[in-house]
């Protein structure tokens, strides 16, 4: 029996700290949370930064969203 593998193909792990240029953005942790549930991603939310874990489908939508708030963002290209 051949099943196919429905899992998305996750491409990593990106951080937003809450340092340096987003010390700007106000309400960075409310403005990350709605791009979230808009966008379905998987989020950690700690004091000292926002780690997402995305899909690479979702990769462009979350650019834009991040971009257009001008909130920095950083790729954690972990293969553990």
């Amino acid at each position: 029996m051949r099943t196919q593998n429905i899992t998305p193909s996750f491409s990593g792990k990106f951080v937003i700290p809450n340092s340096g240029d987003n010390k700007k953005v106000n309400y960075l942790y409310n403005k990350v949370s709605k791009i979230v549930k808009d966008n379905n991603i998987s989020g950690d939310f700690h004091n000292d930064k926002i780690v997402l874990t995305t899909d690479k489908t979702q990769e462009k939508n979350l650019f834009n969203s991040l971009k257009e708030l001008g909130i920095k963002i950083f790729s954690l290209n972990e293969k553990k």
